[in-house]
Parts: C-alpha cells; sequence; structure tokens
C-alpha cells in the first residue's frame, strides 16, 4: 500500500515527533461486545475473537513449527486466508507451543507469582546491565527509549545499569563499532563478572551489527546474555517507503539536516535485501538471547503505530512496525507478547521482567554455590 495518505503519516509521525507527544491509544471498539474472562494460550483475560483465532491457528496444519515463520510462509498463509490477523495468530501459537520458548514462557509465568511477595537480589553476582536505546532516545526521553523502566527494574534485582551512549542516529556500523569498544573497554577494566546487553529498535540493529563485526572475539565472552525487545532485526519496509519516493525522501533529508542527524542511520534501518542487516544473525553460544516481541491483531494496533502497519501489512503480518518474520530469530528463546505492538503501550507487571531478568541470570551467572540465594520482600502499600 503505497497512498500518499500513509506515506504523510508515516513522515508526519517520526519527523514531527508525534509519536512522543500522541496519546497511545488501543482501539477497544472491537471489545465491547465480547467476554474476555478467560486465561488461555497465555494471555490474561484473553477475548472471545482472540481465542477463536488462536483456536484456529491451533488447528491450521501448515507450517507447524516456529522456524517455518519466515516471510514467504507466513505471506502465504495470510493470502490464501486472505486474513492477516490469522497469520499473526499462527506465528503466535507457533511460539507459545515451541519447546525452547514454552519452557521459557512456563518459568516466568512461575516465578512472576513467586515475586509478588519476595523478589530476587544478585548484588553480589556483578552484573552490568547495559541498555543500547533506540532512535533519537537523547532528544526524546519522554519516548522510553533509554529503557528507563527496565533500568530501574534491573537496580531494583542489584545489578549496575548504564545507557550504552551510542550516536542516537548514527549508522549501524559505527554504532556497531561503538559497542566493540566499549565492551572491550568493559573487559579490560575487569569490574563485572559479566554483562546483560539490553537493546531496543534500532539498538538492536546496532548490537546484531557489533555480533558480526566483532562477536568472535575474547573480550566479547563478558557479554553472557541479550535481551532483546521490540528489535528492528532486520529493518523496516516502512522507512523504504520513504526512500522510494522523491518527495519524502526529500523532506526527510532536509528534515535530519536541519536537526544534524545523521541521514544513513535512517536509511540503514531499511528492510529488504538492501538492508544493511537482511544478514542472519551469527550469535556466539555463549550469549542467552531473549527475543521480546510485540504480536498484534490488527485492532491491537496503537494509533501511533497504524500508518506503519499498514505500509507493511503488504508484507505480512508485523508488531506494527517490523515484520514478525524479520523480528524472529530461529534458535532462540521467543517471547510472543500478544496484543503489544511495536510500542508496547500494554503495562507489564514488575513481576513479569523481573521474572524474564531472573530466566537469563540463572543460566549464564549462578554457577557458585549459595550464589542467587538472597530475597527481599515486597514492600507493602500503605493504606
Amino acid at each position: 500500500m503505497k497512498s500518499h495518505k500513509i506515506i504523510s503519516l508515516f513522515l508526519f509521525i517520526l519527523f514531527n515527533h508525534c509519536h512522543i507527544d500522541k496519546n497511545v491509544e488501543i482501539n477497544n471498539k472491537a471489545n465491547q461486545s465480547v467476554s474476555c474472562l478467560k486465561n488461555k494460550y497465555y494471555i490474561e483475560n484473553i477475548c472471545e475473537d482472540e481465542e477463536r483465532y488462536i483456536d484456529l491457528a491451533a488447528n491450521t496444519k501448515q507450517f507447524p513449527k516456529l522456524s517455518d515463520m519466515t516471510r514467504e510462509n507466513l505471506k502465504t498463509i495470510m493470502e490464501t486466508s486472505g486474513d492477516i490477523d490469522l497469520a499473526a495468530s499462527v506465528f503466535y501459537h507457533r511460539a507459545i507451543t515451541d519447546p525452547l520458548s514454552k519452557g521459557f514462557l512456563d518459568y516466568v509465568l512461575r516465578k512472576e507469582n513467586e515475586y509478588i511477595k519476595k523478589y530476587p537480589v544478585y548484588d553480589s553476582e556483578k552484573i552490568l546491565f547495559a541498555f543500547v536505546p533506540g532512535m533519537f532516545y537523547k532528544d526524546n526521553p519522554n519516548l522510553g527509549t533509554d529503557g528507563k523502566r527496565i533500568r530501574e527494574i534491573a537496580a531494583m534485582l542489584g545489578l549496575s545499569e548504564t545507557v550504552v551512549p551510542i550516536d542516537q542516529t548514527g549508522p549501524i556500523e559505527e554504532n556497531g563499532k561503538f559497542i566493540c569498544d566499549y565492551i572491550k573497554a568493559l573487559s579490560e577494566k575487569k569490574e563485572y563478572e559479566g554483562v546483560i546487553l539490553a537493546s531496543l529498535s534500532k539498538g538492536s540493529s546496532d548490537v546484531k551489527m557489533s555480533l558480526k563485526l566483532c562477536g568472535k572475539e575474547p573480550f566479547y565472552k563478558l557479554v553472557k546474555a541479550w535481551y532483546n525487545v521490540g528489535g528492528l532485526n532486520k529493518g523496516t519496509y516502512a522507512i523504504n517507503a520513504v526512500l522510494n519516493t522523491w518527495r519524502y525522501r526529500m523532506e526527510g533529508q532536509f528534515y535530519f539536516w536541519t536537526r544534524n542527524y545523521n541521514w544513513k542511520g535512517f536509511t540503514d534501518m531499511q528492510g529488504g535485501e538492501n538492508s544493511p542487516v537482511a544478514f542472519e544473525l551469527d550469535k556466539p553460544s555463549h550469549i542467552l538471547l531473549v527475543n521480546i516481541m510485540g504480536v498484534p491483531l490488527t485492532r491491537h494496533v496503537t494509533e501511533r503505530a497504524k500508518p506503519f502497519f499498514d505500509e507493511v501489512s503488504q508484507y505480512g503480518p508485523s508488531d506494527g512496525l517490523t515484520l514478525l518474520a524479520d523480528s524472529y530469530i530461529p534458535g532462540n528463546v521467543t517471547y510472543p507478547m500478544f496484543r503489544q505492538d511495536h510500542y508496547f503501550s500494554w503495562p507489564l507487571y514488575t513481576q513479569r521482567i523481573q521474572a524474564i531478568f531472573s530466566y537469563m541470570i540463572e543460566r549464564q551467572f549462578c554457577k557458585k554455590a549459595g550464589s542467587c540465594k538472597k530475597f527481599l520482600p515486597v514492600p507493602q502499600k500503605k493504606n
């Protein structure tokens, strides 16, 4: 879909920062006439129409494995059924039934219930939680692309936390090199037992490039885990819509020039085979990757993400900015968050984020006898 309306909305939201000032509105009109009382498919208060979609996905025999969720196969489901929401539901079902991801989901569910009364503290493990932020993180802190809330929860658990100070609009290769130098410097200081890298949106592309450039270097062994949230792991076709239209490309370049932003950092996020991050991830085996993805149905998509969702829908189901097939990283833990789009506007329980951290820490750090046994009680709210 290449209409001027969609591309104009894209530029209006991206270049005028309406994605900062605009309220994140969920379209709940379809919810008003359905019951949402069950807990099923790892979804709390699943609505009747949502349940029907995932039931249908469960009964769809074509492409039975998560590894089958390629661009081509998801587009085939969408085109043969005429329903992009069925394709998204098939992806979600394959993710929650994948043995590796199901084990993770069951762990998180169990731990978040435990953490209602007490939560773990890992201060003796000497872990650094290093957050690689998204685009415009310095100029627009209200967007949350600096990971403030996630970093606060990491600190609550006794982790040191920081933002990796990449160029907020830097080209992916330059930012990848910066991350390599940053990790090398940390390794030389020997201050931490290990690092959990976290990334959001474009920051995930920067991390992916760093793995290509230096992931096999000895110093990168300091990185024990990667917490990847809404990653543009292979870019987004929404960028292509701008680059392929002369008028909007010129407007975008002028905008970046007036604000001293790096235009290549923007073009690097394009989707397709020409994207600098089109290559498959070559992740060292010592790194545990938890890949967190939004998986919305059409009615779940926020007003902020709607123009992007409409633009990329011709290629298949998406999180509202990047294709599910492109966000998916085979062979690693996939955490599909149903109803969430790229902006993760539905609230996440603190205990759930704590449980995700615990999954990574218990598997990658708790190697000494008696380690990771410290807990603190959850403060009770005063009446």
